[in-house]
């Protein structure tokens, strides 16, 4: 069977298609591409027909013009539409042919451990079981289009968080495997941060003007829970998230010029943020936020952590030495400009000592300690006092100290 695809078969995976439907039969290549789509199929925790499931991941992932297009839910094009109906022939004629030898009828590469590639396996899963119910090629067509609105593609439509690698000089987004599954309720206290920023989220999430947010603080009093949680909260109603560590900066423009045109909403995160004199990143921050000729994405917003309420250091030097910079006043805005570059800032203090404890009671009961009140919170405090902090922070690890006692008796 031939390949000619128009708007698939750009990734490696469709060479193992190839091989094994017959159209480049080779007594060396077929027990290769036997191994890859076994190992492709525990990767992604495959279940059920394993030629199937795997022809339903390519679909899922691969990033096209027509795959695209139904994504941005704009593909009413009528030439479109009928144009990719050549490929969803030959997909649906490779979906149904005769199983390969080798490949098993049935498989199950086990539950998996909730990971990002387990989640694409399941929808991947999901969708073969939908295009084994078609009965032609026009309803295979509209079911995978279906996916596309409903879940998106590539990456994206599962992997909420992604990092940044650079490849040749170019950013490119790696998908986070594993999140956090902390929520907000996990969070004590902090009603009115919380609330400040999940309200500003939804906003954006409806379309409607939203604006970058700086949380900022002691240490260890939530700021980074909280992004963890609106992540987990958001997902499902489009959210993503790309932490960007400053040395990247660089990269933030071209970024956003490659998100813009995706239907998901993209948090641009920046985890404890902050600038000594000496560092320049600031500006390509700034550069973003404000935008140039061509304004910033509607789909693109900045959540920043900090233990800063400036970003940038500034020290008694920058008002002091008046001789080497004559627009000395130009020169110390500058520096403090960045940080009202965000629309909502949002003030996370340590908690005052009955807080403290009130954090460390619900976190040992979230746990199910067993252990005297009274004993519990003398031993908070002796841990704080030792640790020079009552944060939210030290009062998880006080907790966790207690959990790992009670484990060791109990084995």
């Amino acid at each position: 069977m031939s390949f000619p695809f128009l708007f698939y078969g750009t990734r490696p995976e469709y060479r193992c298609l190839e091989i094994l439907s017959g159209s480049r039969p080779s007594e060396e290549a077929y027990p290769s591409a036997v191994g890859q789509l076994l190992a492709l199929g525990a990767r992604y925790t495959f279940r059920g027909s394993l030629w199937k499931t795997a022809i339903a991941w390519l679909l899922l992932m691969d990033e096209n013009t027509f795959s695209l297009a139904c994504e941005r839910q704009e593909c009413s094009s009528e030439t479109l539409n009928q144009t990719v109906l050549t490929d969803m022939d030959l997909f649906r004629r490779l979906f149904f042919r005769k199983l390969p030898d080798g490949l098993p009828e049935d498989c199950c590469f086990g539950s998996g451990t909730g990971t990002l590639r387990e989640t694409i396996g399941q929808l991947a899963f999901r969708l073969a079981e939908d295009l084994d119910r078609t009965k032609t090629v026009t309803q295979f067509r509209d079911t995978v289009q279906a996916y596309y609105r409903d879940y998106g593609v590539g990456t994206f439509c599962t992997a909420p968080a992604f990092r940044i690698e650079e490849i040749s000089g170019r950013p490119e987004l790696q998908p986070v495997q594993k999140l956090s599954p902390v929520r907000f309720p996990d969070l004590w206290g902090y009603e009115l941060q919380k609330k400040k920023l999940r309200d500003n989220t939804e906003a954006f999430l409806r379309g409607t003007k939203a604006n970058n947010v700086l949380l900022y603080g002691d240490a260890g009093t939530g700021k980074s829970t909280c992004m963890k949680a609106l992540l987990n909260e958001y997902f499902s109603k489009g959210l993503r998230m790309v932490e960007i560590n400053k040395y990247q900066f660089r990269h933030l423009q071209t970024l956003a010029q490659m998100l813009r045109e995706r239907n998901y909403f993209f948090v641009f995160y920046l985890d404890d943020l902050s600038f000594e004199e000496t560092e320049l990143e600031y500006k390509y921050l700034k550069a973003v936020i404000e935008g140039g000729i061509e304004p910033s994405p509607d789909n693109i917003l900045i959540y920043a952590t900090s233990n800063r309420r400036h970003l940038v250091k500034e020290t008694w030097k920058d008002r002091a030495d008046m001789e080497e910079d004559i627009h000395h006043s130009d020169t110390v805005q500058e520096k403090l400009s960045l940080s009202e570059r965000f629309g909502i800032a949002i003030n996370f203090s340590v908690p005052q000592q009955q807080e403290y404890f009130d954090i460390v009671c619900h976190l040992a009961k979230r746990q199910r300690l067993s252990l005297p009140e009274d004993g519990l919170i003398n031993g908070a405090r002796a841990w704080g006092m030792h640790h020079g902090s009552f944060s939210g922070r030290t009062a998880q690890q006080y907790i966790n100290h207690l959990k790992g006692e009670q484990t060791h008796a109990e084995n």
